[in-house]
């Protein structure tokens, strides 16, 4: 770029993001897993910051695909999503592995281009 470019060039941008990693605790992903970020719908937020698990009451906003496959044997899987400087954006972060019979230890980090507020949910 030269002066003239850079005078012009359009500011970097300020909305938040956020980046939601899961990693093998082992070193090695042993089953299928993905990572899902969610906002539930206007209107059908629920106590405690949980999902409204009914698809047509909550929106997936970003999640881990691998070439279409919903989830993956990659070494470590993450989404990456845009965050609501709104006081009712929040967003849920699930980590799942591709059937309930599957088992593995994983580690979920969160990072953020701005401070964030991190709750567990059962």
């Amino acid at each position: 770029l030269n002066e003239k470019d850079e005078a012009t060039a359009p500011p970097p941008s300020k909305v938040p993001m956020l980046f939601a990693r899961l990693v093998p605790a082992d070193g090695s992903i042993p089953v299928p897993c993905a990572v899902h970020i969610v906002r539930n719908r206007p209107g059908n937020e629920l106590p405690g910051g949980r999902i409204a698990e009914n698809p047509l009451l909550h929106d997936v906003i970003a999640n881990s695909l691998f070439n279409g496959h919903e989830y993956g044997l990659e070494s470590e899987v993450g989404a990456v999503c845009m965050l609501s400087t709104e006081e009712d954006g929040d967003v849920i972060v699930i980590p799942s592995l591709e059937s309930k019979t599957m088992e593995g230890k994983f580690t979920l980090q969160l990072r953020s281009t701005e401070e964030i507020v991190v709750k567990r949910v059962s």
